[in-house]
């Protein structure tokens, strides 16, 4: 019995060393597929965001183009245009903030340019898309692509919206009609005609100013 219980220990030892082995591989490939499907996961979620991302910079930029205060329309030289519109006396904003490249964490976008202006953006990021199918119909183009740098969002002059669905994109500004304006013109007149029945030049200054800022508002639609 002696015997057989010393022989029996070596062995015992053996297979629980490769027990162990065994498990921690079992472990290891574990850890590896769930940081696989971590990564996946990631990657799926930055392009949902590149998606959203882009087709705000498009929206954005048909608002710049179709809100022109006159008939010259014009894409921006800058995506920093689209924040402050400097073609208004008055702040007019087509975006609300400029977004990073999902992709790259970078404010820095590839631009696509007609000549000095902004007609389009896409990202700068390296590498195949998990998504090949299944994008909105203004971006069905996207699909099979063999790179992010091929997803482009590109503006529509008219805005997709309305050329695809006969309605206005709802960010464009939409500015009003010749009647409409008139209509502003002639309040104007009214309070300035009110403000000269203020006594003290400050009175009159400030009357003035607000009476400019309502119209602006007015004649071309801008909400508070």
């Amino acid at each position: 019995m002696g015997n057989f219980s010393g022989n029996s220990r070596p062995g015992q030892a053996g297979f629980t060393l490769l027990w162990v082995l065994f498990l921690l591989a079992v472990i290891g490939l574990g850890l590896a597929a769930l940081g696989r499907t971590w990564q996946l996961a990631d990657l799926r979620e930055k392009e949902a965001q590149l998606l959203f991302v882009g087709d705000e910079y498009r929206r954005a930029l048909e608002s710049y183009y179709r809100a022109a205060p006159g008939n010259e329309k014009s894409y921006p030289k800058a995506l920093a245009d689209l924040l402050r519109d400097k073609r208004y006396p008055y702040p007019v904003r087509h975006l609300r903030r400029l977004y990073r490249d999902p992709m790259t964490n970078s404010l820095v976008w590839g631009l696509v340019r007609q000549g000095e202006v902004i007609t389009g953006v896409y990202s700068l990021g390296v590498g195949t898309p998990l998504k090949i199918a299944g994008f909105p119909r203004q971006y069905k183009d996207f699909a099979d692509k063999d790179s992010y740098q091929d997803w482009v969002f590109v503006a529509y002059p008219k805005g997709f919206d309305a050329g695809q669905a006969g309605e206005v994109a709802d960010n464009v500004i939409k500015l009003p009609s010749p009647e409409e304006r008139k209509l502003c013109d002639d309040a104007l007149q009214v309070a300035m005609e009110a403000c000269q029945a203020q006594a003290q030049p400050s009175q009159y200054e400030n009357c003035m100013q607000e009476a400019s800022k309502v119209h602006i508002r007015c004649a071309y639609n801008i909400k508070e």
